[in-house]
């Protein structure tokens, strides 16, 4: 009978998703997809509410079992506001002096699945960071790491914490769409030629400020 039930499991066409339901059930882990993308996309309110709807047709294809989705807005004064639904969020104060860093949005669904006994939980956390606001912070803060971190970031991430890689990708492929349909910036030439040589930057910054520290001392030894 043990003989009998393994071929079965191998000749099944959903070996592959039972197998990591199964993994899930005794693990408890999930899997981790990540993808970033690094052009100069103009992210409006209108952009989220349209990713919004896209993820919500997306999740048609399955059974939804709940779902809720959380926008977190990150200003460079260290304030934040949080949204746990897209119809709050759609009633964002646009008003704030403060400038956005960064906006986090999160999708959380919980899925049944053909053939999978376990609803199966997914969470798409998409993080779009504003360069221009980044900016402005390194230049308030005069820090060389912050714009360190301006010519090496990306625009947008995405991680996807998943139990079945086809839906995962599924949803990326959602979020790609996307992203694909948001309007370009036209990157500033000397910033590409900037981001191109980043790597060289802090090694730089530490020569430069050893030559100036080593001349201060210099100079100082030298004065009569």
């Amino acid at each position: 009978m043990t003989q009998d039930t393994t071929q079965l499991i191998i000749k099944d066409d959903n070996a592959y998703k039972l197998a990591q339901a199964l993994y899930n059930t005794v693990t408890g882990k999930t899997e981790s997809l990540s993808r970033s993308y690094s052009d100069n996309y103009e992210v409006h309110n209108e952009s989220i509410v349209q990713l919004y709807n896209k993820m919500v047709q997306t999740y048609a294809q399955w059974e939804v079992i709940s779902r809720n989705e959380n926008i977190t807005i990150f200003h460079i004064d260290n304030s934040k506001q949080v949204f746990s639904s897209i119809d709050r969020f759609q009633g964002y104060d646009k008003s704030s002096t403060s400038p956005v860093e960064n906006i986090v949005i999160t999708f959380n669904v919980l899925l049944g699945l053909s053939n999978v006994e376990k609803p199966q939980p997914y969470k798409i956390s998409i993080n779009i960071t504003s360069k221009i606001a980044a900016k402005h912070k390194a230049k308030s803060n005069n820090s060389t790491r912050l714009l360190y971190r301006l010519f090496k970031g990306q625009i947008i991430t995405i991680q996807i914490e998943h139990i079945d890689s086809i839906v995962a990708k599924n949803m990326l492929l959602t979020v790609d769409s996307w992203i694909s349909e948001i309007e370009l910036n036209k990157k500033n030439k000397f910033i590409v030629l900037l981001q191109s040589k980043s790597h060289w930057f802090l090694t730089f910054t530490s020569i430069a400020m050893f030559l100036i520290s080593a001349y201060t001392c210099y100079s100082q030894f030298t004065i009569k």
